[in-house]
Order: structure tokens, then sequence, then C-alpha cells
């Protein structure tokens, strides 16, 4: 941890000196974050899988207003884990986000390595994290036609993982994909939003065909405290093709408290670059690949320390259809904003 906070503050020092002397302000903000993992998967078998890791991370966001509408964006990201099943592969301290945004009226343009996500990010939701997670590559646009809100992407990803690609093994030797998108959600009243997201995705190592998906949400808030959100999404895999979750979150105070089901159906979603793919939503289920759909629910409670401090708890339960056992998961961290 010592040597990615050296990078951090070394790399903020230079990006402060090279704005000073090209005459453009440089902003800063970023979180640090020391979170525990603990697992019981016993999807193969008695005790197949059981663990702990504890880890650190820390995300420095830095932007440059270089005229009216133009920007500079990056990212520097440091992590580590430490534990009995620690993952060392993962320690990262890299610049992993970068590029330049363009705002022209009520649109703004994306150009460089980004985080992505269109609808409520079961269809591709990458970026988020440091290290191991995929990024995007590419032109995304943001706006509005009317009411209707509206994304579009064309790039690729770092990596993928799609179950219908068997020649993968994970993270370790994933492929590139080429992808196209878009997205459209409109406010049907003060409480209703509904929303629908087209994407192609087509894996570059691989002579099989692109993969397409279509998908549909909803987002209703019947009081201020309250918050219903789903998603089903299909693709045109021929079998197991589809895939939905829904989530009800109540909000009180400095806490929330929130349940989300996950039904998952093996060639529905990319793997690794879904927001509900079976290699990233669980937090180190990796043998939730052997059946047919995995399936199962996830409570997250959440407390606002203080303004600038945040602790979560997050405890899954997730079972492999065509397969015995579950995987169980208990995931706690606490979060400084800064």
């Amino acid at each position: 941890m010592k040597k990615g906070l050296v990078f951090i503050l070394v790399a903020s020092f230079l990006l402060s000196v090279a704005g000073t002397a090209l005459a453009f302000p440089v902003d800063f903000s970023g979180d640090y974050r020391v979170k525990f993992d603990s697992w019981h998967d016993d999807i193969d078998g008695p005790d197949a899988g059981n663990g702990t890791d504890e880890g650190s991370r820390v995300r420095l966001n830095f932007s440059a207003q270089v005229d009216k509408n133009i920007s500079l964006y990056g990212r520097l990201g440091s992590r580590i884990t430490w534990g009995t099943t620690a993952m060392p592969g993962y320690n990262k301290a890299q610049i992993d986000l970068y590029g330049v945004k363009i705002s022209d009226s009520d649109w703004t343009y994306t150009l460089g390595r980004q985080g992505v996500s269109l609808g409520q990010g079961s269809v591709i939701w990458t970026g988020s994290d440091v290290g191991y997670d995929s990024k995007f590559d590419g032109l995304t646009a943001a706006g509005k036609f009317g009411v209707v809100n509206s994304q579009f992407i064309v790039g690729k990803t770092t990596d993928s993982t799609i179950a219908a690609y068997t020649a993968t093994d994970g993270y370790t030797n994933a492929y590139s994909a080429n992808w196209w998108g878009a997205d459209f959600s409109v406010p049907v009243s003060d409480n209703l939003t509904f929303g629908s997201t087209l994407a192609s995705e087509k894996i570059n190592a691989s002579d099989q065909k692109g993969i397409n998906y279509f998908g549909v949400n909803a987002t209703f808030n019947p009081s201020d405290n309250l918050a219903l959100s789903g998603e089903y999404v299909k693709s045109n895999a021929d079998t197991y093709n589809k895939a939905y979750f829904i989530t009800a979150t109540y909000s009180w105070d400095n806490d929330w408290f929130c349940i989300e089901y996950n039904n998952v159906e093996a060639n529905a979603v990319d793997r690794g670059i879904s927001g509900i793919g079976a290699w990233m939503y669980p937090n180190v289920g990796y043998d939730l690949d052997a059946g047919n759909k995995y399936s199962g629910f996830t409570y997250t409670y959440n407390h606002q320390l203080s303004k600038a401090a945040a602790f979560d708890i997050n405890f899954m339960s997730l079972k492999d259809e065509g397969t015995n056992g579950n995987d169980n998961e208990c995931t706690a961290y606490v979060q400084w904003d800064f």
C-alpha cells in the first residue's frame, strides 16, 4: 500500500505542476476504502472454496478545464490485498482512466478510457473499480432528445469473459471485445421512469458470431424513502439467454437497506462485463459458471458515519442451477471520500 500511495502522491504533484504551467486549473477528488471479504462456496462440493481476504483501495480523480467546453480527465488507482487467501495479481498502481470531454449544449462527448454503464448495468457496467475490472476504450455521447435521456457508445472493452466463448479462463486470459450500444430512458411521471437498452458485442479473438443484447428497465419511487427498480435482458444466444434483477431500497436518516434478487442464465450477459455477470456480481464466487444459471438474494446495509465516511456491509447467498451447494459471501468496508 505504501508504494501505491507514494505513486499517487507523486503523480498528483506532477499533475498540479503541469496544470499550473499550462494555465488551467486541475481539480482533485477521490476516496480511500478498507474492505474485508469472507466466503463459503460449496457449489463444487463440501468446502470447495472457503476463505477470507482484506484489502485497501485508493482512487484519485483529476479533471482540468481547458476551456469552456473542453476538459481533460483521469484517474490514478491503487489497490492491495492481504490475508489468508489474498490475490496478489490484483495489486495495482496505475493511471487507469484518461481522456477528454467535450460539452455542446445538452450533450457531452467523452473520448478515451472510461467507465461505461448502459441501462441499469445488466448489459455493460465496467470501469468503476481499480485494477482487475474491465475498462472501456472509445467514444460515448450522452444527452437528450426532448424528454428522452439518451446514451450511445462505440469502442471496445479491455477484456471479456462471456460464457458463449469458452476459450477463456476468467481474468487471466480474457479477450477484448468490440462494442456498440445505446440506451434511452423516459420519465413518465415524477416517480416512474422506463428505459430500454440495445447493444452488440464481438469478441476480438473469436471466430464466432457476435452477441446482441436487448433490455428493458424501470425505476419507481412510491415514497421519498422507498425506491424499486429492475431490469430484464435477453441475448440472441441459442439457449439460456435471459436474465433479470429486481431491487428494493429503503432509506432513512443516514442509513439505507437494499434487497436484490438476481436470476441470470448462462448466456444472457457477458460474465465479466455485465454488472450481474456470474464472474463479476459475486464478490469472490468464481465457481458460478458450472450450471445453466445462478440465482439468489443479496442484502446490503449502508450507514453514513460522517459527511465523508460510510460503512457498508453486504451478504449474498447464490445458487448455481445444475450443481449442489451455495455460494455464501459477506463483504464489509469503510470508505472515506476526499
